[in-house]
Formats: structure tokens, C-alpha cells, sequence
């Protein structure tokens, strides 16, 4: 064992807040988050998202910049919670189905249940794509 000291990190006095910032402040994250706002409210695709982020990054705002990722992340999460077999919230379904039978589901089934699902969730990404990419030759 090295016998180097033992750093304590330093954490900042100053927390951040929850709720967004008052917009009749006159502060940068106030007009910051007005600026945003509007855009955020909207994402519906990842075009939509990469043109917010890129707002949110260019308002220089550290603030928007972790609440924006903070969002994505919490949208990630409750698609990846969908009982759809193919993602996380599927795998639950097959576990609590186990505990409701008290028997094992034949792996084959799963694996039959997870490729239909999974198919099914490519095809929808597809057709949302190539609306996605009509829209914006279109100038939707």
C-alpha cells in the first residue's frame, strides 16, 4: 500500500436550483431558458434534439447545458422502461411473468417475442426517418 494523503474534494458552497430560473430576472440563465424553452417543448425527433442542443450549447450556459442533458437522459430512460420485449421494461414483463406462473418461459418464445419487437421498432424508426427527412426537404 503507498502511503500518499488522502485528497478531500472540494464541493461547491453554492447549489444549483431545481426549477427554472424566473424569467423576469434579468440574469443570463433567465433569458437563457426563455430562449430555449420554447424549442424544448417541441422535441419530438432527433432533429429536433440536435437543434435544441445546439441552442442550449450556444447560450454558454452551464445550467441549461446539464438541465438539457439532465432531459434527455430522463427521456431515455422512460422509453428504455416501455414494455416492449426488446427493451428494458420488456425484460421485466417476461420476469414478473415468471414470478406470476411460477414457471420459466421457454427461451425460444423470448427470443421469437424479442426479434418480431425489435423488427417492429426498426421499422417504425425507419418510417420516422424518412418523414423526418421529408419534412426537412419539404421546409416543414
Amino acid at each position: 500500500m503507498s502511503s500518499m494523503p488522502r485528497r478531500k474534494l472540494a464541493l461547491p458552497s453554492k447549489t444549483l436550483p431545481l426549477t427554472p430560473p424566473d424569467p423576469s430576472s434579468s440574469s443570463s440563465a433567465a433569458s437563457s431558458w426563455a430562449r430555449v424553452r420554447p424549442r424544448a417543448n417541441r422535441c419530438r425527433d432527433p432533429w429536433e434534439y440536435s437543434r435544441t442542443g445546439s441552442d442550449v450549447v450556444s447560450t454558454n450556459d452551464l445550467r441549461a447545458v446539464v438541465g438539457f442533458a439532465a432531459a434527455i437522459s430522463i427521456d431515455l430512460a422512460v422509453i428504455n422502461s416501455l414494455p416492449l420485449p426488446a427493451l428494458d421494461g420488456g425484460q421485466l414483463v417476461f420476469v414478473l411473468a415468471e414470478a406470476a406462473t411460477g414457471r420459466k418461459i421457454d427461451q425460444r418464445l423470448q427470443e421469437n417475442i424479442n426479434a418480431a419487437v425489435l423488427l417492429l421498432l426498426l421499422l417504425v424508426s425507419v418510417g420516422t426517418t424518412i418523414g423526418d427527412v421529408e419534412a426537412i426537404a419539404l421546409g416543414r
